[in-house]
């Protein structure tokens, strides 16, 4: 990726995490609660939309291609987006939803995601299921708990403590 355009997707990383968490940027006064409820839906819906809308005859698009786009930004920095857009209150309901479809690009399709990034979302994962109630299934369940157990892929204390958090939660 070319650093302009690494810079300009930082820049809309950063517009995301603002407009999910209702920070909305005004720039002509002041946007009213319903006004913001609305800007998060339209922000959610088009950032998590399965087809962008603009499918072509001659050209076959991926599912979620704007999720995988900041995925191939920086997977940790998108996950560190959802986990602030977690922690505010008016996103519990979107929690499943956008963990669904995580797992959906990057595990059941995954085939142009590095162990890295593997790595980085369990940890995410561990750390949601940690702060979050949400359905995993267990058989992803086991591949986090293997990966934070044997793969060096992220930083070593952050993949212990996520593995600790993560078995306390779930009660092994």
């Amino acid at each position: 990726m070319i650093k302009s355009h690494k810079q300009v997707g930082y820049v809309i990383l950063m517009y995301i995490s603002d407009c999910l968490i209702g920070n909305i940027p005004d720039t002509m006064g002041v946007i009213d609660a319903d006004e913001v409820v609305r800007i998060q839906n339209l922000v959610f819906n088009n950032v998590f939309c399965k087809h962008s809308g603009t499918e072509n005859l001659l050209y076959q698009e991926p599912d979620y291609p704007y999720v995988k786009l900041m995925l191939k930004l920086d997977t940790r920095e998108f996950l560190n987006v959802m986990s602030v857009t977690f922690s505010h209150p008016m996103c519990l309901p979107i929690h499943q939803i956008v963990i669904d479809i995580l797992l959906h690009v990057m595990i059941e399709e995954g085939q142009n995601y590095t162990p890295l990034q593997i790595g980085h979302l369990f940890t995410f994962l561990a750390r949601q299921k940690v702060a979050n109630s949400f359905y995993l299934d267990k058989k992803y369940l086991d591949q986090a708990l293997d990966c934070l157990a044997t793969n060096d892929v992220t930083g070593h204390e952050e993949r212990e403590q996520a593995l600790l958090e993560l078995v306390l939660t779930i009660g092994i």
